[in-house]
């Protein structure tokens, strides 16, 4: 049992309580107040995911302190890395914080760990609470990834001198630094320049972020693409059952500027596939970090708050059972209809809801109609006398005259949709015999080439007759050979491959130039498969000179790291560059050369 522990203020973090308990009882080292928190002297100090909470909270619960499920809620980054991830999470990550294991670095799967470098701070909130309480603390809502402004001040944010992950600490990697007047300067200059444009997104950006890191968020990781579905639909970025991608990336853009995408690190080529705004809007199993799910749902006039509210659940119309809009029926505007269908509507390029009553009406709603109206009679049944009559206006008192027009409107279309199906329906069987005819006159030709002779009847049927086109296409597999210019594809092959390769040497962090890493900038990622290489013999030879082995990228990210290492002014050893380097500590004998020669020359 600890003799004190300090109260909490108002959103501060956990990792700032025990910094302030370290101040306060005047330990000298760090290790022992690992022990008096948890019990050992070599339990790291993770600010976003504190461990072993159980035995600290036992040992300070006497104090009239928040209960433990508090302390994980409101006192710790939980809920941002909970929210959007997957549903096995909640599970994991509460039993690591609950009673983990301290000394592992380890988090669970599907967890996306997007942290500042160091503690931020408002040096408006700093000078208050010096005014308050005569010491200041860190607060959890300014250590949100991608939250750049203080939303009570409206206030820049800015990077103290206490640096945010335990690896990012050369010596005291359990230090416990609590927030002063020293580390968090009131005078300090900014450096960087925002413009209204991109302030007033930030702003709105931080507002939602500090939501997702404080609320549980009522939809589940299986729902999120349902979702988005549903109000790319609303918005118009659907065409059918696509994604118009090519509409989606031009808002996106003019909505955020290069600038700002570059300061959230949050950038994409649309020219390629694996872009993260069009996987996030796809079905996947991929987890992305809250921010990138933020700037999707802004993008949407949308907001984090009532995103569920645009769950399929509710489909287009507010949930069944649904009106029947038949105004001649004993049951008209009450809800009798149990079931909808989804359907594709070529004339306004989206989908509609169908719906059929067992009164015998049937009918189609725009969602992007307010109200309770027919976008289409689909069918009548028995109602065809009184709908016949419908011009009447004083046998319908019940219906307000514009309601009375609109349906009258919509009856007349719906018999000439009838007159021009039936017709269509003449001509079928016509087609239908054209078809065959070109199957008896063309017997050994294949579906492909059928419609290269006759383009408008093979059309006419997909179009009209799909189910029995399919149902009789020829078995015929006579589709010709493509002629290759191997030689000029070689060629234009090569300049491609030349530009990518001096992009990824470019590159301020190290990539390993392989075979994958060159396809994925190519426009056609197929074209370096073996079979093609055989016959690609410049752009093979070229490959062979640049594709790196896995020591001599070692090598080459070494170089990097320390650089790397030297401008930040950390201390240089072996340790310090195989870990930032990720090399295993017994690597090859040629990149351990590389290193003591690297250590040689540093100490010189």
């Amino acid at each position: 049992m600890l003799g004190y522990f300090p109260r909490f203020y108002e959103n501060e973090l956990l990792y700032s309580a025990f910094a302030r308990y370290h101040i306060h009882t005047g330990n000298i080292s760090s290790k022992q107040t690992l022990i008096d928190l948890f019990n050992s002297g070599h339990a790291r100090t993770y600010p976003h995911i504190p461990r072993n909470l159980e035995y600290t909270y036992n040992q300070c619960k006497y104090f009239n302190i928040p209960s433990l499920d508090k302390w994980i809620f409101n006192h710790t980054l939980y809920y941002y890395y909970l929210n959007f991830s997957r549903d096995e999470t909640k599970v994991e990550l509460y039993q690591l914080m609950y009673k983990g294991d301290g000394r592992k670095k380890s988090v669970p799967t599907n967890v996306t760990l997007n942290n500042n470098r160091y503690f931020k701070y408002c040096s408006k909130c700093v000078e208050n609470d010096y005014e308050r309480y005569g010491e200041t603390y860190w607060r959890k809502d300014h250590q949100i990834y991608a939250v750049y402004y203080c939303l009570k001040h409206n206030e820049l944010l800015q990077d103290s001198s206490v640096l945010w992950y335990p690896d990012y600490k050369d010596r005291d990697k359990n230090l416990f630094e609590a927030a002063t007047i020293d580390n968090c300067p009131l005078d300090k200059e900014l450096n960087i320049n925002i413009n209204d444009k991109d302030k007033e997104l930030l702003l709105n950006i931080a507002k939602q972020m500090i939501y997702v890191a404080n609320n549980r968020m009522p939809i589940t990781f299986n729902d999120i693409s349902g979702i988005y579905r549903q109000v790319l639909h609303k918005e118009g970025y659907m065409k059918g059952k696509f994604i118009n991608s090519k509409k989606l990336f031009s808002n996106f853009r003019k909505k955020y500027s290069n600038s700002l995408l570059s300061l959230l690190e949050a950038d994409f080529d649309p020219n390629k596939r694996s872009n993260w705004l069009s996987s996030i809007v796809k079905k996947h199993n991929q987890v992305f970090s809250p921010l990138k799910h933020i700037l999707l749902i802004l993008l949407l006039n949308r907001n984090v708050e009532t995103l569920h509210l645009s769950s399929k659940n509710l489909e287009y119309f507010y949930g069944s059972p649904y009106y029947c809009l038949n105004p001649f029926s004993d049951h008209y505007m009450q809800r009798v209809i149990d079931e909808i269908e989804i359907i594709y509507n070529r004339r306004i390029k989206g989908q509609v809801g169908l719906f059929r009553c067992n009164c015998g009406f049937s009918f189609t709603r725009n969602p992007h109609e307010e109200g309770d109206r027919i976008f289409q009679i689909k069918g009548v049944g028995k109602w065809v006398s009184f709908f016949e009559q419908i011009g009447n206006v004083n046998s319908f008192d019940f219906i307000s005259l514009d309601r009375l027009i609109d349906l009258k409107q919509k009856y007349t279309n719906y018999k000439s949709a009838r007159k021009r199906s039936t017709r269509k329906n003449q001509n079928i069987s016509e087609y239908r015999e054209r078809w065959f005819g070109l199957r008896r006159n063309y017997p050994n030709y294949s579906t492909e080439k059928l419609r290269s002779v006759s383009p408008g009847v093979y059309t006419y049927l997909y179009r009209y007759d799909k189910e029995w086109l399919q149902n009789n296409k020829s078995n015929i597999k006579n589709i010709g050979k493509r002629i290759v210019n191997w030689d000029d594809r070689d060629s234009l092959l090569l300049v491609e491959v030349e530009n990518i390769y001096r992009e990824i040497m470019e590159r301020e962090k190290p990539i390993r130039v392989t075979i994958y890493s060159i396809s994925r900038g190519l426009v056609k990622t197929n074209q370096l498969s073996k079979k093609n290489l055989s016959k690609l013999p410049k752009t093979s030879q070229y490959l062979g000179s640049i594709l790196e082995s896995v020591h001599q990228f070692q090598i080459r990210r070494l170089h990097y790291v320390f650089k790397v290492l030297l401008k930040e002014d950390r201390r240089i050893t072996e340790s310090s560059l195989k870990k930032t380097a990720r090399i295993p500590w017994t690597c090859d004998q040629i990149v351990q050369n590389e290193i003591n020669r690297i250590l040689s020359t540093n100490s010189s």
